[in-house]
């Protein structure tokens, strides 16, 4: 019991000491002014239009005003008939894994909801990896927050 209350005293001696010595830190040296903060830089007016009025770069722009994406091309009869490695459009770019916790072949990137890692095949614990879900490629998996492992 006296063992166990002179380790819980060192112990909030340490953490008074860290404590102390980050607000000194903290603090300015006394004799020395505080640095002056610096001032923002003004914003150039944006180029005016045809018309003569300049359009205001402060405003942020509702969804209404952006421009449209345009679509892209329509493959060509060769490029249908030789098949692509790529995912279809309409394709889910993840499914769940199956109960073992293996990927479908169309979907081989292994991703954990616990430790929201993706593995890809050829990784160090590809292999051992039970999947929650299985992605298409790495920037569908990093889209849903998930990141890559390491090794």
């Amino acid at each position: 019991m006296l063992s166990r209350m002179l380790r819980f005293a060192i112990l909030l001696a340490v953490v008074a000491a860290i404590v102390e010595a980050l607000r000194r830190m903290a603090q300015p040296e006394a004799g020395t002014a505080p640095a002056a903060p610096t001032p923002w830089t003004p914003l150039e007016p944006s180029p005016s239009n045809d018309n003569g009025a300049t359009a205001s770069t402060t405003e942020p722009t509702s969804p209404a005003e952006t421009p449209a994406q345009t679509p892209a091309p329509e493959p060509g009869p060769e490029a249908a008939a030789t098949p692509t490695p790529e995912r279809d459009a309409s394709a889910s770019p993840w499914v769940d894994a199956d109960a073992e916790g293996a990927c479908p072949a169309s979907h081989p990137l292994k991703a954990k909801d616990s430790s929201k890692i993706v593995h890809q095949p050829g990784g160090l614990s590809y292999e051992r990896t039970h999947a929650d879900r299985c992605y298409v490629d790495l920037a569908a998996a990093e889209a849903d927050g998930y990141r890559a492992a390491k090794r």
